[in-house]
């Protein structure tokens, strides 16, 4: 322990004066004691740093690329599914649309079919004698409808009757 008794050590304050007079001769004027000691300390942090950086990027290169190749296949499975569901929905689409224009059709011959019916019945009534008020409230028609059904099929004009008169 006696070798360690007259071991010196030199104050850290001048020990980084020199070395910041050693800079400022070397071109570097700005240099003080303090940013050599900051300096100093970056090195070592900066080491740990790229040490700990290559260390991480040697670990997993080969999970994150079964991670990114396992999302990949993922998202190509729910692609194809997202396809096949729209190809399922443009089908039905397609059958709707067929179904409205049966529908439609069917619809718009029962309204013949109907206005026919309603058009005979107006007919016969007017051929018994109705009045243009009873075509309109029994047979559904317009007051020029009914007027126009008696004048072609109803009796014989002859002066109007008092309900007729609105």
């Amino acid at each position: 322990m006696r070798l360690l008794d007259n071991l010196t050590i030199p104050d850290p304050g001048s020990v980084l004066g020199d070395a910041a007079a050693l800079f400022n001769s070397f071109s570097l004027p700005a240099a003080t004691p303090a940013s050599v000691a900051i300096g100093l300390l970056a090195v070592p942090v900066v080491i740990a740093l790229l040490w700990l950086g290559r260390r991480l990027t040697r670990r997993h290169p080969a999970s994150s690329q079964i991670h990114v190749v396992d999302a990949l296949d993922e998202l190509s499975q729910r692609l194809r599914n997202t396809e096949l569901m729209l190809a399922d929905t443009t089908s039905e689409a397609a059958q709707l649309r067929q179904r409205v224009d049966q529908l439609s059709v069917r619809q718009d011959s029962q309204v013949a079919g109907n206005s026919r019916s309603t058009l005979r019945q107006a007919i016969a009534l007017s051929k018994h004698g109705a009045t243009t008020r009873q075509l309109v409230e029994t047979c559904s028609l317009s007051q020029g409808e009914a007027h126009l059904i008696q004048t072609l099929y109803g009796r014989p004009p002859g002066p109007p009757q008092a309900e007729e008169l609105h």
